[in-house]
């Protein structure tokens, strides 16, 4: 399946509107603060699986990062959409699958199944933790698509008005993050010290 990406600003501009209005139940997502908090290991899995669908690789490196260190099981066959994996079968990555596919939209009946199984505060959660990653994802490959026509020397040819002024915004955000992740002693390296310290003294990665 193609890496989605947005073509035209009114697309772009409506799935932004449906990402800020998920915020307060986004926040309680991470925090419990306002909405039902999702453990850390099924966040990631979330995550995963809605980038087996938005393939973004500025995800992938992300959160199949941060996924192995909350001990996610499978990610990577997750993350290729393998039939035998057994993270399909839990119903928040059922849900996230299908709210990828269809752009975070038209899944009631995915959602009634998940409020069924985990109850409407945690599905809540999940579906905004799903829409997060769909609009991350969505804006790394756009960048992506923007960039790959500059190197191509495509800026006065095939890159649209809206590629560039996007890309003008967006691109050194996504050129930042992996890079500092690299860095020593910062970036993934940090999450991966914090975690560690959580497990020692929970006996279990956790927030």
């Amino acid at each position: 399946m193609p890496a989605k990406k947005w073509g035209t600003a009114s697309r772009c501009l409506d799935d932004h509107l449906l990402f800020l209005k998920s915020h307060p139940i986004l926040f309680g997502a991470y925090t419990g603060m306002g909405s039902e908090k999702i453990e850390h290991d099924l966040v990631e899995t979330v995550m995963v699986a809605v980038n087996s669908v938005n393939d973004c690789p500025y995800c992938d490196g992300l959160h199949g990062s941060l996924a192995r260190i909350a001990g996610v099981e499978d990610a990577p066959a997750l993350r290729a959409g393998q039939a035998s994996c057994a993270l399909l079968k839990k119903p928040a990555v059922k849900f996230a699958v299908a709210f990828a596919q269809a752009d975070g939209r038209g899944t009631s009946a995915q959602y009634q199944a998940l409020v069924k199984a985990e109850g409407e505060g945690r599905a809540a959660s999940i579906r905004a933790l799903s829409l997060f990653l769909i609009w991350g994802s969505t804006v790394g490959n756009t960048v992506n698509g923007a960039k790959s026509k500059l190197l191509l020397g495509e800026a006065f040819t095939g890159l649209t008005l809206f590629e560039l002024t996007f890309f003008a915004y967006y691109g050194p955000l996504f050129f930042a993050v992996p890079g500092r992740a690299l860095l020593p002693g910062e970036g993934l390296g940090e999450f991966r010290q914090m975690f560690d310290q959580r497990r020692a003294t929970c006996g279990r990665y956790t927030w």
